[in-house]
């Protein structure tokens, strides 16, 4: 059975990239220590839905809003869970664990940047190391945009 770790009193404050900042409560989250273990379920205010994670907020607004992870998107470092999202995001909860945001779409241009080199190479004929690396390279790439896709859903409802 998957150990899990609850933080109550959860506040996300979301600075999006316009300067505008939104701040979600939470009454509970729940991070699971071997996050690769998802399974449908619903607890307080978090509801698992096969490969991603529906975190619920309760706004100032009449409607409820919802923060929707995908599993790929979730990593667990020893004492850090990361989460890859487009625009930057700050936690801050009672347990001071450390919840840091790497943007992929820096990831992405990096990718590109190679393969364009890689690319150009290709013309003067690459060698088995070289068309490896391309090939390796595009699959990340693939992985980033995929990750990139699905950054950050806000799905309000009633």
């Amino acid at each position: 059975m998957t150990s899990k770790n609850s933080f109550n009193s959860l506040q996300i404050k979301l600075i999006k990239s316009d300067g505008n900042i939104n701040i979600w409560n939470v009454n509970q989250m729940l991070i699971y220590n071997e996050l690769e273990q998802l399974w449908d379920k619903v607890e307080g205010n978090v509801l698992i839905k096969n490969n991603n994670i529906f975190l619920k907020f309760i706004s100032d607004r009449k409607k409820d809003q919802y923060l929707i992870l995908a599993k790929s998107m979730i990593q667990k470092k020893e004492q850090m869970v990361v989460i890859y999202l487009s625009e930057p995001l700050v936690v801050y909860y009672q347990d001071k664990i450390n919840i840091a945001a790497k943007n992929p779409r820096l990831k992405i241009q990096e990718l590109n940047n190679r393969i364009q080199h890689l690319t150009q190479l290709q013309d003067w004929g690459l060698s088995i190391n070289d068309q490896i690396e391309l090939e390796l390279v595009m699959e990340e790439l693939k992985r980033y945009q995929f990750i990139d896709l699905f950054s950050l859903v806000a799905k309000i409802t009633r």
